[in-house]
């Protein structure tokens, strides 16, 4: 969980007038290792599971198309493009998202290696 200063400044940073949006981000590379990375925006308007989905499912096709694995590296490249598919304004958010008071909701994700025979 952020300290509190840290919190205030990812506030104060988004402007935030509105509860949080959290998507969070595991990977899990083939020797087990899991790296970990996460978003937060306002709760309203775009930062809800209905905008968000579609930048999950534009990355999953694009590795699958790619015949890539999933890393943190692609994901952050994937969500952090300044005309990417998540809307401004967000930030890296190095918390947890379950236990932070101040989010409404969080889109957590786990990704795997690829599946040689599914693809």
């Amino acid at each position: 969980m952020p300290r509190p200063e840290g919190l205030a400044m990812l506030r104060s940073e988004l402007r935030l007038t509105t509860r949080l949006f959290v998507t969070q981000a595991a990977v899990t590379n083939h020797t087990g290792l899991i790296a970990r990375a996460a978003l937060a925006m306002p709760a309203a308007p775009f930062g809800t599971a209905a905008w968000q989905l579609p930048a999950l499912v534009s990355y999953l096709h694009r590795l699958h198309q790619d015949q890539e694995d999933p890393s943190p590296a692609l994901w952050r490249a994937h969500t952090e493009r300044p005309t990417g598919p998540v809307p401004r304004p967000h930030i890296r958010y190095h918390g947890d998202g379950l236990h932070d008071p101040h989010t409404v909701c969080v889109l957590d994700i786990q990704l795997g290696p690829r599946d040689e025979e599914t693809g």
